[in-house]
């Protein structure tokens, strides 16, 4: 017997605003979607491990951008700000991926990351609470 395949992300219930929609709107909720189905049956089960690395993994990288911008390290701010924006896009964070790009190849890449430290650091947690407010995170 097949699997019933899983509601899309979209089916939020409705009035889904004010905090939780800004939360919501952080994702892109058709690409959380497109890796669910591109698992196949155990597609809820994948996309609940990639979230969980992607979670983990930024953290750190973002701690150690931090530390980069300490020492003034700009190949280091660069790479980590490359890797973030990647990881962020694949996940259908494109706010946090556009700002990671604009950090990338800015000419004054320690500036830039220094600029928008706040910012990286609220977007992560508007994408971090958006997976929260769909059951996305352990």
């Amino acid at each position: 017997m097949a699997l019933k395949r899983c509601e899309p992300l979209e089916a939020l219930p409705e009035g889904t605003t004010g905090e939780a929609g800004r939360k919501i709107d952080a994702l892109d909720l058709a690409v959380l979607d497109a890796i669910r189905e591109l698992a196949g049956d155990d597609g809820q089960e994948e996309l609940n491990e990639v979230i969980e690395d992607y979670l983990t993994q930024t953290a750190r990288r973002l701690a150690e951008l931090e530390a980069g911008l300490e020492r003034g390290d700009a190949d280091t701010v660069r790479r980590l700000a490359h890797m973030i924006k990647g990881s962020s896009a694949t996940i259908g964070a494109s706010s946090l991926a556009k700002l990671c790009a604009e950090i990338e190849t800015g000419s004054y890449v320690t500036a830039s990351a220094e600029a928008n430290r706040a910012r990286l650091e609220e977007e992560f947690a508007a994408v971090r609470s958006g997976l929260q407010a769909l059951g996305l995170t352990p």
